[in-house]
């Protein structure tokens, strides 16, 4: 069973979606609510991963039982829990918008249904 995750653990998490989506940031409450379970769910993820594969630096590639032998593959880059791309995606926090002189991100996004 997957243990909780740490209140560091979910610092870690919040840093790095942060850095994913920038230089959009969470403004208004739907946003902040929707990006505090994208963070919930990229910590809950990366430390179920970690206990799948004991913290090894990347990923197995190969293993051989007889006279034990492991290939891994280092991890790269960041990767996203699809949970939290789920989230990130409907709430319009991974949308980058085309930047423009003098627009702030947060003001260029459209609602459905609002005007």
């Amino acid at each position: 069973m997957v243990q909780p995750v740490t209140g560091r653990e979910l610092e870690l998490a919040q840093e790095r979606l942060l850095n994913h989506i920038f230089p959009r940031e969470p403004v208004s409450g739907e946003e902040k609510e929707a990006f505090e379970r994208a963070v919930i769910a990229q910590a809950e993820w990366e430390k179920k991963l970690a206990d799948s594969t004991g913290e090894l630096p990347g990923r197995v590639t190969a293993v051989k039982i007889g006279n034990f032998s492991a290939s891994v593959q280092p991890r790269t880059g960041f990767e996203m829990a699809p949970e939290a791309r789920g989230i990130l995606l409907r709430s319009g926090l991974l949308y980058k918008g085309v930047e423009g002189p003098g627009r702030p991100w947060a003001q260029d996004r459209i609602v459905l249904g609002k005007q």
